[in-house]
């Protein structure tokens, strides 16, 4: 089991939190002591922590320390990273957040990652352009694709700003499935809706989306086939879809822009779902 270390000079009156020997010899103590990983504070400028970088043979991350303004934090952490830093540990700095942490935290997710500046990060298809309500994006919940955190798959017309994210399979026209190929998506609004997705379903799944589930029932579609991805707008919703005839639909789709609606529906599909 890897033993991470969490180390920083004393703090007190006339005490610099920042000083580049204090870190370093806080940073060489952990080392010494076995640990694996370290976390300690940022020196305040590269050249000086680059130093204690180079002079510890394990991976040292930097600490997100007191909240600061989105730039002054991400500038930061890229500078931490570019000497040397093997990544950021952050608790208070991201979560304490006015606006919606997850929008911080991919702003942290390409400054490490992809090395992006402040501006670009912040500026970035992120959280405004790719997760807050573009009108061609829905966030995708389905059990027949691989886990990708809270989310087995995100469903969009552009692959793209989502695969920018990190390690998440889309489903797009240019995903890593292919709208219309591997996944189909019918909208039901009759009775020739509802025979096109149970025709569909024979060879792929489908994501169904209606206005009204009471013209075609969902319960017509799971009778009748186990590929049925139900499009959803909320955990309850959700539930419905998922335990429907005690069996459910395959999988279900979210429609919503809510990250507090996102984790609760992913915490339910672990919960009431088998492994995938």
């Amino acid at each position: 089991m890897p033993l991470l270390v969490m180390i920083y000079p004393p703090r007190g009156e006339g005490v610099d939190p920042t000083d580049p020997a204090a870190i370093g010899l806080c940073v060489r103590v952990a080392e010494e002591l076995g640990a694996d990983i370290i976390k300690t504070s940022y020196t305040g400028d590269p050249e000086s922590f680059a130093a204690i970088t180079r002079a510890c043979a394990v991976p040292v991350l930097v600490a997100g320390g007191e909240k600061g303004g989105d730039r002054e934090s991400l500038q930061m952490i890229r500078e931490a990273v570019g000497a040397g830093a093997a990544g950021v540990a952050m608790g208070r700095n991201a979560f304490q957040r006015d606006d919606p942490p997850v929008r911080f935290i991919h702003a942290i997710t390409r400054v490490v990652q992809q090395d992006a500046t402040p501006e670009d990060a912040l500026g970035g298809a992120m959280y405004e352009d790719v997760l807050g309500g573009c009108p061609h994006l829905r966030q995708g919940v389905c059990d027949d694709c691989d886990r990708a955190g809270g989310a087995d798959a995100l469903v969009a017309t552009e692959a793209a700003p989502l695969q920018a994210l990190g390690r998440v399979t889309v489903i797009a026209p240019d995903g890593d499935l292919i709208l219309g190929t591997d996944v189909h998506e019918v909208c039901i609004d009759g009775k020739e809706g509802e025979e096109k997705a149970l025709s569909l379903a024979q060879t792929a799944p489908v994501i169904v989306t209606t206005t009204d589930w009471s013209v075609i029932p969902l319960e017509n579609l799971v009778s009748q086939s186990d590929r049925i991805i139900a499009a959803v707008h909320s955990a309850a919703e959700a539930e419905t879809a998922l335990t429907v005839l005690e069996r459910g639909t395959a999988g279900i789709c979210l429609v919503t822009d809510d990250p507090a609606e996102i984790i609760a529906t992913a915490a339910l599909v672990r919960a009431i779902t088998p492994p995938v």
